[in-house]
């Protein structure tokens, strides 16, 4: 039986172009919030999960950690390193701070997670998805509703593992049980951010 990080990692390897104008047309609008609280606890900073450098473009001296190659391969930052963030291969607190732009919802243990990268920093701080969704977000319904007319299905297998995933960590109270369950102290908010939806041609 796969282990969830390898059917998450290998479904990476297939989409990392489409990462990247994720990453421009999407992910650098929902990171901005993350980016200013990193910017406000300090650098240099540790970019967990970091795929194609959403979060990473929008802070100074970063560091970009992930377990997929082929995310790393499409990510422009200058330091890029390849590993688990379970086993982050840097020493106690090298870092100011550590960050994870909707990657915490990846890990099957975010609690280990956590407490890793509060291991190599002196703050952590975590951007996800809110579960259940408010409102549905009208262009990426949209989006998944093209997918499923072509392909069969509007998921992968790795979709499919990280929404049930992202319900243990998608709320204020959650994520503050998972920091708390990692012995840190633990502010949450919850912010709206806007996106530009520039037709689906731009993908």
């Amino acid at each position: 039986m796969k282990s969830p990080k390898s059917v998450i990692a290998a479904d990476y390897v297939s989409g990392a172009r489409f990462s990247e104008f994720a990453d421009r047309l999407v992910y650098s609008y929902l990171s901005a919030p993350l980016a200013e609280r990193v910017r406000a606890c300090g650098t240099p900073a540790l970019d967990v999960a970091s795929g194609t450098g959403a979060l990473g473009r929008c802070v100074d001296d970063v560091v970009a950690v992930d377990i997929s190659h082929s995310q790393l391969v499409n990510n422009p930052l200058g330091r890029r390193v390849q590993a688990d963030a379970e086993r982050l291969p840097f020493t106690d607190g090298a870092f100011a701070t550590t960050a994870s732009a909707f990657g915490i919802n990846h890990f099957p243990d975010p609690v280990a997670t956590v407490r890793e990268m509060a291991r190599v920093a002196r703050a952590v701080a975590v951007i996800t998805w809110e579960r259940p969704e408010e409102r549905p977000y009208a262009p990426k319904v949209t989006v998944l509703e093209v997918i499923e007319k072509h392909a069969g299905r509007a998921r992968t297998e790795a979709g499919d593992l990280l929404d049930r995933m992202t319900e243990d960590v998608g709320s204020e109270t959650a994520l503050g049980r998972v920091f708390i369950a990692a012995g840190l102290d633990v502010e949450t908010e919850t912010v709206s951010v806007e996106v530009p939806w520039p037709g689906a041609e731009a993908f």
